[in-house]
């Protein structure tokens, strides 16, 4: 018989809901999702039938925590703080319909949606999220905490540093390097290096601030 793990999704908003039903559909087996985890003080008791809880809920059980929101820095920082607790695991939520080549490195806490693609030697480090239809060609490096928006395009030899967010349709061309916490506007095509703390949008991109 199947040992069935609890987990908990840590935010309860559309993309937390969207978690669920992934997890649900490809994931019964071997997890079952018994609380969202939300921060503020006034949030719901339950959600899709699933009970809400403070942060504090997490020093309970033994418990898997998947992230469901997108806000790359609170991520990360989430991420660092949980890392701490002995009892907590940060297992990968892998469309059972994305094409991952066997030769990837991938860290943990990852997501990744229907009918994403990840091509050969690439590396996705912990926390990152993928959205739908996002395309990771090969030998990309995606840093810790990222967020990739639906139908995205980032090309061979490109490397995304850490906490970086990539609006959806936008494409990245080979070889570039997008540094740390970065803000890709949606639909930006990037054709030049961007900077740690940059901002860019636009087609071809424009880099509108740096640290």
């Amino acid at each position: 018989m199947t040992n069935i793990k609890n987990l908990v999704i840590y935010g309860a908003g559309g993309l937390g809901r969207e978690i669920l039903s992934l997890i649900r559909r490809d994931y019964a087996d071997e997890w079952r999702v018994v609380g969202f985890i939300v921060d503020c003080d006034d949030r719901p008791d339950m959600v899709e039938g699933i009970p809400v809880f403070s942060p504090e809920y997490l020093k309970t059980a033994d418990l898997a925590v998947v992230f469901g929101f997108t806000d790359t820095r609170q991520k990360n920082k989430r991420l660092t703080q949980l890392e701490c607790y002995r009892n907590l695991s940060f297992p990968n939520i892998l469309s059972k319909h994305a094409i991952i080549n066997k030769d990837c490195k991938l860290g943990k806490g990852i997501v990744v949606t229907d009918f994403c693609s990840i091509s050969t030697k690439a590396v996705i480090e912990d926390g990152v999220f993928l959205n739908v239809g996002t395309v990771i060609g090969h030998d990309v490096v995606i840093g810790k905490a990222c967020s990739i928006m639906p139908q995205c395009a980032v090309s061979g030899f490109v490397k995304v540093g850490c906490e970086t967010f990539i609006g959806a349709h936008s494409f990245v061309l080979q070889g570039k390097t997008i540094g740390n916490s970065v803000t890709i506007a949606a639909g930006t095509v990037v054709c030049r290096d961007v900077c740690d703390g940059g901002m860019a949008m636009g087609s071809p991109a424009k880099v509108l601030k740096c640290k």
